[in-house]
């Protein structure tokens, strides 16, 4: 898709997408055994340490976000997501990623927990 913006600071916009076929963030970890559920956030916990190392956030981590597709995570939504230059704007960005994060399971005590033990960022929420 080609948008075309107009005014001062508009241009044009492209957006560009691959279908995925997977299972959403939500109804996956919501559905998972104990030991499946350990492997997805597994798999979180691998694919935050990368973003991490870059200065990388995603700026909305609720769990319609992600799919879970071939063994992996396919992240979603990314029109929030920014390389940050600046240590202190990305420590306050991925900090909210963090809590935004954890939300997804506030009723779920039992994911909460786990999550908290292994997405290192998570613990002191």
């Amino acid at each position: 898709m080609i948008e075309q913006r107009f005014g001062p600071i508009k241009r044009r916009a492209y957006y560009i997408m691959q279908y995925r076929h997977g299972d959403p963030g939500r109804t996956i970890i919501l559905q998972a055994s104990a030991q499946e559920l350990k492997r997805y956030l597994d798999a979180m916990a691998n694919d935050l340490a990368r973003l991490h190392r870059k200065l990388i956030t995603h700026g909305d981590l609720k769990d319609s976000n992600w799919l879970w597709d071939e063994n992996r995570w396919v992240w979603l939504d990314l029109d929030s997501a920014r390389q940050h230059t600046q240590l202190r704007s990305f420590t306050i960005t991925w900090f909210r990623d963090m809590r935004r994060l954890l939300r997804n399971w506030q009723h779920r005590p039992d994911i909460l927990q786990l999550a908290k033990r292994v997405i290192p960022w998570t613990a002191n929420f």
